[in-house]
């Protein structure tokens, strides 16, 4: 009865803090002219998985009461780098003429965004940062997540590019990452008593600590293809995290 009395204290915090969090991306979104269902001239949508991903996660406990009940809650420090050797454009044998650069996007999934995150987002590619806006785009499924408009050129494509996001998240219970790259590196640190980790992978070195959290993941995409067409894949499933609960 006391376990499923503090369940119900996590519930009801989480609620109003925020919940398990699932960071995803950036993945990069292109639009072309292409055809669809035998229509001509319909706008589809390719994304592109970044070669590599390197995240950083710094988690800061904070503790919240709901009568006896001691409920723990996380903010954490996010620094993400996406690096594309080059833009994979001539997988998709669309014309150069169809492709859409002007619209590219960048997009991060944040699995509780509304309460998750409370202040502006930038994307930074070379010298400038481009505000993120919450995506609502209708034809694709992708839930919470926002989004960067980047003034990508054609000339970009066989170019390094490498775009950096940082922000503050708010979460409960979970914290999560998914391998959005060829090779994802994952990073997490904090001061979070005796955390347990989940998720497609383990950490390649076992924590050396019960009072703190100090490992990192390296994982290697063997599952899914590097661009997408008109589809948009789920990579939650192979997401990679820390349990962050204080037991009863």
């Amino acid at each position: 009865e006391r376990e499923n009395r503090q369940k119900e204290a996590i519930e009801e915090v989480s609620s109003k803090w925020a919940g398990k969090q699932t960071i995803t991306g950036p993945v990069l979104m292109i639009p072309y002219i292409g055809t669809s269902n035998g229509l001509v001239n319909q706008k589809k949508y390719a994304w592109f998985m970044a070669d590599q991903l390197d995240i950083s996660s710094s988690v800061s406990p904070q503790k919240r009461h709901r009568g006896i009940y001691e409920v723990g809650v996380y903010e954490g420090d996010i620094s993400i780098k996406a690096q594309f050797n080059d833009i994979k454009v001539k997988e998709l044998n669309v014309a150069p003429a169809n492709l859409l650069w002007p619209e590219a996007k960048l997009l991060v999934q944040i699995s509780d965004l509304s309460r998750g995150v409370n202040e502006e987002i930038y994307i930074k590619w070379k010298d400038s940062s481009f505000l993120c806006q919450p995506w609502a785009e209708t034809n694709t499924n992708i839930g919470d997540a926002l989004y960067a408009s980047v003034p990508l050129k054609a000339e970009d494509a066989d170019t390094q590019n490498v775009f950096t996001v940082k922000f503050t998240l708010h979460g409960s219970q979970q914290l999560m990452f998914s391998p959005a790259a060829r090779e994802t590196k994952i990073q997490m640190t904090g001061n979070w008593p005796d955390p347990s980790f989940t998720g497609i992978k383990i950490p390649e070195t076992p924590n050396a600590s019960d009072s703190s959290i100090d490992v990192k993941w390296k994982y290697l995409n063997r599952n899914n293809p590097m661009v997408w067409n008109d589809q948009f894949i789920d990579l939650q499933t192979s997401a990679m995290g820390a349990n962050l609960i204080i037991p009863v």
